[in-house]
């Protein structure tokens, strides 16, 4: 399924002539959920998403097996990276490997329910992913 929101954000993002990293990663995670993969990103509800600070990227969804708005942060130098089986490397991660790679093995495989690991925002987002301290980009 894919939502409004999901296509004025790609539609944002293709109007960006010269993107940065994380514009052109998250352009690649949106792109991806639209059109699926081996997972059920293709059924995820994208509320919104966005970039920054630095090389990361944010993105609010409703997955197909739940109800709850999740929210997931995910940095270029995210550990998770060895676990993506799309071939990314610790080393030049492409911003579409990356990209895909999240929309696919993060936002399109369920992650269970929300715990106290998790950060809930004033809007009631259960937040997961990165938040760890990253240097911004130059």
């Amino acid at each position: 399924m894919t939502t409004t929101r999901h296509h004025q954000l790609m539609r944002e993002l293709d109007a960006i002539v010269q993107k940065s990293w994380s514009e052109e990663a998250l352009s690649f995670c949106l792109s991806r959920l639209i059109v699926g993969s081996l997972t059920e990103g293709k059924y995820v509800d994208v509320i919104d998403a966005w970039v920054g600070p630095g090389d990361q990227i944010s993105v609010v969804y409703i997955a197909p097996w739940g109800s709850e708005t999740i929210g997931l942060r995910r940095h270029r130098e995210t550990p998770a990276r060895t676990t993506y089986p799309n071939g990314v490397s610790i080393d030049g991660v492409s911003a579409r490997v990356f990209g895909e790679s999240v929309a696919d093995w993060d936002i399109g495989e369920p992650i269970g329910p929300s715990d106290d690991r998790w950060w809930h925002d004033s809007q009631g987002v259960a937040w997961w992913g990165d938040f760890g301290t990253f240097e911004p980009s130059a």
